[in-house]
């Protein structure tokens, strides 16, 4: 019976698939586990249905990033952000988008600059 994965396993950590990981020419895909490397073909994902949950979460990280680039944007509103959330430059970003997440997304609760939060997209 022949293998019904189409991949290789690679367990030696001296070759040089044990320093990459990543797509390869589109096609392949190459993975690291504790184990070894794998590389595989990458998986048709086009099938896949997505629960009203996972769709609504989605979305909202779509909200959370749209918000936290539209600050990160301008070097004013950004160093406004970081003193307010009380974090470092290099930090913002990430800080931003968990607050939105942590709110739920309720442009109510967020930080505001010039008045009133950033449109939703």
């Amino acid at each position: 019976m022949p293998n019904t994965y189409d991949m290789a396993i690679n367990r030696d950590l001296n070759s040089f698939l044990a320093n990459y990981s990543g797509k390869i020419g589109g096609m392949l895909v190459l993975k690291k586990y504790a184990s070894g490397s794998v590389l595989s073909k990458i998986p048709d994902m086009s099938r896949r249905k997505l629960s009203p949950k996972q769709l609504e979460a989605n979305e909202l990280m779509g909200d959370a990033n749209h918000y936290a680039k539209f600050i990160i944007a301008d070097p004013k509103r950004k160093a406004a952000a970081a003193k307010k959330l009380g974090v470092h430059m290099n930090r913002v970003y990430h800080r931003l988008v968990a607050d939105f997440i942590s709110k739920g997304g309720d442009r109510s609760k967020l930080l505001t600059f010039d008045g009133k939060p950033p449109k939703k997209k």
